[in-house]
């Protein structure tokens, strides 16, 4: 094996990788393990490269004759165990050499199947300290000694430096692509224009809009842009050609392939090349139906408001920690106290240590998600007060928001009509109590006539019936008097 000779191999192998416009891992290791075969002198070998996610050795080609010789069932180029003898090289980052490989394997034992071997060289690819590949030969007449040995671990090094650099691509490529998905999936339109506003990207979101590519790459940004807005689109553009800076947010109308116009955000950027401006890449983001939605919006936070203002029940807001944090002008009304005295206070700042700590017990239950109804008395007021808990978007009890009503007035009427209530019972009572009466004097008197008819001569005993009946006159005389008294109150 001449020195010249395999330097020559390795020159070539290097010109070969650098002009290769697409280099791949199964490329250069099929060049090495020609080349390793060759200056060897082995009848087989491998190389492969350490996968840089999985760890697993990737062996993207074997030489011919262990591919048709190799009886191994399930054959493949990935390799997830490196108990084996060239797992040694990996393992230990160092050349792992045997011409006696039955006796030196150990416990080390080949699949069934496999291609029975007498000699073996692996020497690793390590780059950084890191291993990054394998290269490996087996069964050379004679064996292998210390030029085989030098030989392999030049060819390794040269191998580790292409694989890391393949890996390095490799992970950019993927990365490009991880981006590329991003922006093509992107909900936003992304473009790139030219300084003279002639679009050279965009990604696939103008098809939501009716548009094909050929409608839209070659053709000038400004093309789309609505009349109304093209004056202030074309200042904005013009300032970032000339200053290199651009607005914060650009809002204009943007044509639909339909001739319809649809509302745009859009946040744009200057790339620039040698100091100079060079290229405008932005984004563009529909905002229509962001608009319609914070009208909407907008719109329900204005009847909310007024219904909050104009209500005349008191409606106040407090946080988790019983601070008030709003009350409508009923709320103020009631209290007596304007809403700036009433914010960032407690009930124990406006009611006293007994109400207030009667409130804090009940909304205790509001802020353990529980709807209360509560009656308060408070300065000779009656309030009843519902209280319902406002949760945050984890479903954490964020505010207790109270609506009172003050009821002292209809408690005062419930009180007068029980009272009324009360008087009409005693009314019929007392009624059919005084006709009763009446019929009873009425007995009375018919009975005293009967027997004043009867004694003709006794005075004194006749004396006493005129007493008695003159008593039943007057007792009737009374109940009459009270029954009028009572027809006078009803009426």
């Amino acid at each position: 094996m001449r020195e010249c000779h395999y330097q020559k191999s390795l020159k070539k192998l290097i010109f070969s990788y650098l002009t290769d416009k697409d280099p791949d891992f199964f490329k250069i290791s099929e060049k090495v393990l020609r080349i390793i075969k060759k200056e060897t002198q082995s009848m087989y070998g491998f190389a492969g490269y350490l996968d840089d996610k999985t760890g697993y050795l990737i062996v993207p080609t074997l030489s011919k004759n262990v591919i048709s010789e190799c009886r191994v069932e399930n054959r493949q180029i990935v390799f997830k165990n490196f108990d084996t003898v060239y797992g040694i090289a990996i393992k230990s980052k160092k050349p792992f050499i045997s011409n006696d490989l039955p006796s030196d394997m150990g416990e080390r034992k080949l699949p069934e199947g496999h291609i029975r071997m007498k000699s073996f060289l692996a020497v690793p690819a390590v780059i950084k300290n890191n291993t990054v590949g394998v290269l490996a030969v087996a069964d050379r007449k004679g064996g292998y000694g210390k030029k085989e040995l030098n030989f392999m671990s030049v060819m390794a090094g040269f191998y580790a430096m292409i694989v890391y650099n393949l890996l390095n691509l490799k992970r950019i490529e993927d990365q490009n692509e991880n981006l590329r998905q991003i922006v093509e999936n992107a909900r936003d339109i992304i473009y790139m224009a030219d300084m003279s506003g002639k679009i050279e990207y965009m990604n696939r979101r103008y098809k939501s809009y009716g548009y094909e590519e050929s409608d839209v790459i070659g053709h000038n940004m400004f093309e789309f842009t609505h009349k109304e807005d093209l004056p202030y689109v074309m200042k904005a553009f013009n300032s970032a050609v000339k200053s290199g800076k651009t607005r914060d947010i650009l809002k204009y109308r943007i044509m639909k392939k339909d001739g319809s116009f649809f509302y745009a955000d859009q946040k744009s950027s200057v790339i620039f090349k040698n100091g100079k401006p060079y290229k405008i890449i932005g984004s563009i983001r529909d905002s229509g139906r962001e608009r319609e939605l914070f009208g909407k919006i907008a719109s329900q936070k204005e009847i909310l408001h007024k219904i909050y203002e104009i209500a005349p029940d008191m409606i106040y807001i407090k946080n988790a920690g019983g601070f008030y944090v709003g009350a409508n002008k009923a709320c103020s009304h009631f209290m007596k106290k304007s809403r700036k005295e009433m914010i960032g206070r407690t009930d124990y700042d406006l009611f006293g240590k007994e109400l207030a700590g009667k409130i804090r017990e009940d909304e205790k239950k509001v802020l353990e998600g529980q709807t209360i109804n509560a009656v308060y008395e408070w300065r000779g007021r009656t309030v009843n007060v519902v209280k319902a808990p406002i949760k945050d978007e984890t479903g954490r009890v964020k505010y207790v928001l109270a609506i009172g009503r003050d009821i002292s007035r209809i408690k005062k009427i419930e009180s007068e009509l029980a009272l009324m209530k009360a008087r009409e019972k005693i009314k019929k009572i007392t009624s059919d109590l005084s006709h009763d009466i009446n019929n009873t004097l009425a007995v009375m008197s018919g009975y005293t006539s009967l027997i004043g008819e009867s004694i003709k001569e006794d005075v004194d005993e006749k004396n006493g019936l005129k007493i008695i009946d003159k008593s039943i006159k007057k007792a009737a005389k009374i109940v009459k008097i009270f029954r009028r008294k009572i027809e006078k109150e009803k009426l």
